[in-house]
């Protein structure tokens, strides 16, 4: 699903996400123990193709629905990697849906969820902390907060250098991943964020 959104087959997804989500929310309830906790990740990563679709169909109200849903599934799953990859869906929705504010204080719940379980023996959860920030850098610059704007890049800087993970107040190194995003690696070339 994830590829042919990347690719952009937005008409493929679209017609495969409903029942996409009505097959994993039944398998979810069908099944017991790890498959039920299987059937509950693929329930919540259902949840985040539609809140994506929906989002670049211009479905902000129905965006924020799949995104809830899906970070509920993912809360069932016990994944912390598609926790924070549904808190992150979250936080796009809400800034999609004009919740700067709220798309702020979803980025700092999800930063500090994942931030108690960073470890270097798991890279996912590191990817979707750094990609999370960006999104609630934009948030906090729209809502106002100029010092958080520009703290989460920093962090996402720190983090991709592996000089900042922070678990049970230790600092910790954490593995080089893929360069950042440009306007993590530079804010500066971008210049001041549009605060609406």
């Amino acid at each position: 699903m994830m590829d042919a959104y990347q690719q952009p087959r937005y008409s493929f997804v679209l017609r495969r996400v409903p029942d996409l989500l009505v097959r994993a929310q039944l398998a979810a309830h069908a099944h017991t123990e790890d498959e039920r906790l299987a059937a509950f990740r693929l329930a919540a990563l259902a949840g985040q193709s539609a809140a994506m679709i929906l989002t670049k169909l211009g479905e902000p109200d129905l965006a924020w629905i799949a995104a809830q849903r899906g970070l509920a599934a993912a809360e069932q799953s016990e994944d912390p990697a598609v926790i924070g990859s549904l808190m992150r869906s979250l936080i796009h929705a809400l800034h999609t849906h004009g919740r700067p504010l709220d798309a702020m204080n979803m980025t700092r719940t999800a930063a500090d969820f994942l931030n108690r379980r960073l470890d270097s023996s798991r890279p996912a959860l590191l990817s979707i902390y750094g990609t999370l920030l960006l999104p609630g850098a934009v948030a906090a610059a729209r809502a106002g907060d100029r010092a958080t704007a520009k703290d989460y890049p920093r962090l996402a800087r720190r983090l991709h250098h592996g000089k900042a993970a922070h678990t049970d107040r230790r600092h910790h190194p954490v593995p080089r991943t893929r360069p950042p995003h440009p306007l993590i690696a530079s804010p500066e070339a971008v210049g001041p964020l549009p605060v609406s």
